[in-house]
């Protein structure tokens, strides 16, 4: 296979292919995120997925999960260094679910700072192993400081699942 520089090719890339690419990266509507925790060692997903060395109480998962659903300020769900003039997001999904040896979380939202996913599951995990109380997580969405210091989950458990846009592109 062989590789041409990039102003190769956006110099062979007609008007309609160059609007096209632009809708795509400017008209997304909403991204749907997954993030799957391990409860016990597996081969096959080892590399796809959190191996959790905690035990977790799943109805706090889910009520945590619920928390974050509506429009937040996330200011504290992400990193220092983000330059996003607002931290504001509007959450529409937001669920666990038990599958046979894992957990996934599943958050649709119309946009994500950086790391934001990792922080809220791993702030998540916190609250469900019992190290801080359900409240210290509400207080962290808004713009008071932080109750409670968050973890970030490791990357290799969050998965890009869905892109909806504007228009469908043609």
């Amino acid at each position: 296979m062989r590789l041409y520089p990039v102003r190769y090719l956006c110099a062979h890339l007609s008007r309609a292919s160059i609007k096209i690419l632009l809708r795509s990266f400017w008209g997304r509507l909403r991204r749907e995120y997954k993030y799957q925790i391990l409860l016990e060692p597996s081969v096959f997903e080892q590399r796809y997925a959190w191996l959790c060395p905690y035990q977790l109480d799943f109805d706090l998962l889910q009520q945590a999960a619920e928390i974050v659903q509506g429009e937040h300020d996330f200011t504290n769900l992400c990193r220092r260094s983000t330059e996003a003039e607002s931290k504001l997001c509007t959450v529409y999904e937001s669920y666990w679910e038990r599958a046979d040896y894992k957990l996934i979380y599943t958050i649709q939202a119309n946009r994500f700072l950086h790391s934001m996913v990792r922080m809220i599951v791993g702030a998540m995990t916190e609250v469900a192993r019992g190290k801080y109380p359900l409240s210290a997580f509400k207080n962290l969405l808004g713009k008071n400081d932080r109750p409670m210091q968050v973890y970030t989950a490791p990357a290799k458990g969050l998965i890009l699942w869905s892109i909806e846009y504007k228009e469908q592109l043609s």
